[in-house]
């Protein structure tokens, strides 16, 4: 029999953030009844992990333990990055989700799971577990987790943008976006479309789901969704050469990011400033910039902020003529993108790559850069309409290598 549970007068604490030991059963029934702020659950992540793996373990504690890590997983796995220390937790809860036949509760695991390893850069386990959580939504005809399943396949194929993007997933998320009750799920499609198409570079639908999604979010006082979006929307905006509306929208952003703990915004924000500076040819600026992102990006999991942190880096140190760092930082961006199967960045490497090495002489090694961008660029489907802006620059890098005049990209 498990023990009888103690009073939450029992938990009154003096600073606001100690808490004396409890088990899963407890922290649950404490985080629902309470809704502490973050600030507690941060002061007391080792005692959360701890006190949902022991009751992973535990026969009649284990779907409490369950519904605890279903709660708390999305802040210190995603939001903090946190994945290798509750990655574990995770699949032992799926283990004992399917020994208890709870498929509702597979599906939810299966896309944390999907979802974590987006971040972390494994595309075939992401989109495995994705396929698994869709399957067995669709034998049971869960829309709610049918939509869940379809947000982590369309945003595992953003993340690994090669010959596999496939947009009849984006077509079917869509249309299961407002199908759905759940308000939260809804505003996450939409920002999942608006990033795909933001992406592949379709404007119009890009900034139509962008501005959907924030509605919802806003309508929910979502401040990590609305920061997120703002910024998804800062981004395409300044991709557009709107920068009126980029830094409206990046403004929003941070005043959204203040409400929140999400580790990664430092980096991103880092990173934005540096590409805003490689546009007017700032290359001093954007070197620090790029830096101060790769310095924040060392702190977490995802290779996906690391590459684009090298990638940014080699090109502000070429524009420099810093040959020999700026090389480095390209060869680490294009293992990245090799490693996580982005054909479409490693072609964007490789052309930058021969950029450099035309610019110092070595002419045939930058032809040799140039046809490996050309066999990438070839690879992703006509779906990715950026590919034809890339083709012309690649086809205007290797004029400048054959004529040895070179300006400025």
């Amino acid at each position: 029999m498990p023990p009888t549970s103690r009073r939450f007068s029992d938990y009154e604490r003096d600073d606001g953030n100690y808490l004396p030991p409890m088990n899963a059963r407890e922290w649950l029934a404490y985080l629902q009844k309470y809704q502490p702020d973050t600030s507690l659950l941060l002061a007391h992540e080792t005692d959360l992990h701890e006190a949902t793996r022991r009751g992973l373990q535990i026969d009649w504690e284990v779907e409490d333990a369950i519904e605890l890590l279903m709660l708390v997983f999305p802040l210190f796995g995603l939001v903090l990055a946190h994945l290798e220390t509750w990655w574990a937790l995770l699949l032992d809860a799926l283990d004992q989700a399917q020994k208890l036949r709870n498929s509702a509760t597979q599906i939810k695991i299966l896309t944390q799971l999907g979802e974590s390893y987006v971040v972390f850069g494994k595309q075939a386990a992401a989109q495995n577990a994705f396929v698994l959580a869709l399957e067995r939504a669709r034998e049971r005809r869960w829309q709610e987790m049918m939509l869940a399943a379809y947000i982590g396949l369309v945003r595992a194929q953003t993340y690994h943008l090669n010959h596999e993007f496939n947009v009849n997933l984006s077509h079917q998320l869509a249309a299961l976006a407002d199908a759905v009750r759940d308000e939260k799920l809804r505003a996450l499609a939409h920002q999942t479309l608006a990033t795909v198409y933001g992406v592949v570079e379709d404007w119009p639908l890009a900034l139509g789901h962008g501005q959907t999604a924030y509605f919802y979010w806003q309508h929910q006082k979502d401040h990590l969704g609305m920061a997120q979006t703002a910024f998804l929307i800062a981004v395409i905006y300044r991709k557009m050469r709107r920068f009126d509306l980029a830094t409206f929208f990046f403004d929003r952003s941070q005043e959204s990011f203040a409400q929140t703990n999400y580790t990664r915004q430092y980096g991103l924000n880092a990173y934005e400033e540096g590409v805003a500076c490689l546009q007017t040819n700032d290359y001093e600026a954007a070197e620090q910039w790029f830096q101060m992102a790769l310095q924040e990006f060392n702190q977490l999991s995802s290779p996906y902020d690391l590459a684009m942190s090298h990638h940014g880096l080699g090109l502000a140190l070429t524009g420099l003529r810093h040959s020999e760092n700026a090389r480095q930082h390209l060869k680490q961006a294009i293992f990245l993108w090799q490693q996580l199967n982005n054909q479409y960045e490693q072609a964007n490497a490789y052309q930058a790559m021969a950029y450099l090495e035309g610019l110092e002489g070595h002419r045939e090694t930058a032809l040799a850069f140039i046809e490996r961008a050309e066999r990438e660029c070839r690879k992703l489907p006509p779906a990715v309409k950026k590919c034809e802006r890339l083709q012309k620059h690649i086809e205007e890098t290797r004029r400048e290598i054959l004529a040895n005049e070179f300006g400025l990209h």
